[in-house]
């Protein structure tokens, strides 16, 4: 069984198939919560819409616990009123037909939405009396809520970010590693122990900003390793004019504000301490780190304010390439401290 289970809606009166087919999708990860009419499903959906993330849909349901099993009213309610509440919610829930009635009954029944999500599938709607295709529906719901809470990260929670991360060129990694950062923080799909794992995530969005700054002349080419990796604590001390002999250089005028540099500065320290943690020869590291985790029940708090620190500075980043968007100009900003001294 998946430790992170899905919470699927499904709209079901069967008595043959409501206690063995829970047990089947409970294998794929998947925790199916029966509703006998479309009337209390709905009441679920609106009191915690957030909670589910797939609906199954009989065809041949109810639309209220008095009303008799009815395909050609059933579905047109249950599908009109999901993509209403997708519309309110500003978030689509992917919704699947499993049923036992024939092509001819139900196949004008079924709206073309679904083939947003489940276009590919080669019918419009999974059997009940096909183990195979009952077995794909579960795996399928599985790897389409996955994709579709990616879209979700990019496209409507967080989509200035995302379009800053494209209009300013950073590597196409970066929406890869902000998306696995950002996603736990809406989807219960990852354990915060596994969470906590990802601090390498947020040094490497930094870098992968640093590494454009390089390019685009806001850094020296000091800030890049002989193993071609950039320096972050080199370049953050660069960024906030900060005099240190690592440092040969300095801004005429202070890239990073007060609020970014400590940010930044904070961040690049403290996931250090996380990844040196695992170092037996950083014994303070380890001990430091096993603490903070230990005293606060291994939450991943902290992870959480850096994915939302990093989003704040794509967007600081992506404006500041806006007003400064000459490499030679950005390049004449900054001066060598010994040949500035030596004059």
């Amino acid at each position: 069984m998946t430790d992170n289970m899905l919470n699927v809606l499904w709209v079901e009166n069967d008595p043959n198939v409501l206690l063995s087919y829970p047990l089947e999708a409970e294998n794929y990860g998947l925790n199916l919560q029966a509703y006998e009419c479309w009337e209390d499903a709905l009441k679920a959906l609106e009191a915690d819409y957030d909670k589910w993330d797939a609906i199954i849909l009989d065809a041949k349901c109810k639309v209220k616990k008095d009303s008799a099993d009815n395909a050609m009213r059933f579905l047109p309610e249950a599908t009109n009123s999901l993509t209403r509440l997708a519309t309110e919610h500003k978030r689509q829930i992917n919704w699947y037909i499993l049923s036992g009635g024939s092509e001819e009954e139900i196949n004008d029944l079924i709206l073309d939405e679904r083939e947003k999500w489940d276009g590919d599938f080669k019918k419009k709607y999974y059997s009940k009396s096909s183990d195979e295709e009952r077995r794909l529906l579960y795996l399928r719901i599985r790897y389409h809520a996955k994709r579709s809470h990616s879209m979700q990260i990019k496209t409507t929670l967080y989509r200035p970010v995302f379009d800053a991360i494209s209009e300013s060129n950073l590597d196409e990694e970066v929406e890869f590693l902000m998306t696995e950062l950002l996603s736990p923080m809406h989807f219960d799909d990852v354990p915060d122990k596994d969470y906590n794992n990802r601090f390498k995530n947020v040094r490497q969005v930094i870098e992968y900003i640093f590494r454009s700054m390089f390019e685009n002349g806001i850094m020296p080419e000091d800030a890049l390793q002989s193993n071609g990796r950039i320096n972050l604590a080199w370049s953050s001390k660069f960024l906030n004019n900060k005099d240190n002999d690592e440092v040969p250089y300095k801004a005429s005028k202070k890239i990073f504000n007060e609020t970014i540099g400590k940010n930044v500065w904070n961040m690049i320290s403290t996931t250090g301490s996380f990844l040196h943690a695992n170092n037996p020869a950083n014994s303070e590291n380890n001990t430091q780190i096993h603490e903070y985790l230990r005293m606060t029940g291994n939450s991943s708090y902290l992870i959480r304010s850096f994915a939302l620190q990093l989003c704040d500075l794509i967007l600081w980043y992506n404006n500041y390439l806006k007003q400064n968007p000459d490499k030679e100009k950005n390049m004449s900003n900054w001066k060598s401290i010994e040949s500035s001294t030596s004059v």
